[in-house]
């Protein structure tokens, strides 16, 4: 199963507290499945910007999954690609939001 999270240009904090993030698939409930996050950018700044604003957003998406009292180990990746692997294409502003993701995989725990 895999769902995506749309981002807004040049924030990192992509979970409120009201965020339904950590209950995906009733993934809160149900300790038989794990989770990897991605996240990317578009290609708007530089790339080293790219980066690490992709980082940031996945960091805060972990914080959000464990503040809600979900085992990190549940979490088996957790990486930001940048403005790698786009959704979209980056030339308009529409194709560029599409870009600004998280992408959460939830795989069957071994």
């Amino acid at each position: 199963m895999e769902a995506t999270r749309g981002l807004d240009t040049d924030k990192d904090g992509v979970i409120d507290e009201e965020d339904e993030c950590p209950t995906v698939f009733g993934f809160k409930e149900n300790n038989s499945y794990n989770v990897n996050i991605t996240g990317y950018d578009d290609s708007q700044g530089t790339d080293d910007y790219n980066l690490n604003l992709s980082k940031n957003r996945t960091s805060s998406v972990v914080k959000a999954i464990t503040a809600s009292k979900i085992n990190k180990k549940r979490i088996t990746s957790s990486k930001g690609l940048g403005e790698t692997n786009p959704a979209a294409t980056n030339d308009t502003e529409e194709g560029r939001a599409l870009n600004r993701r998280v992408e959460f995989e939830v795989i069957k725990a071994k």
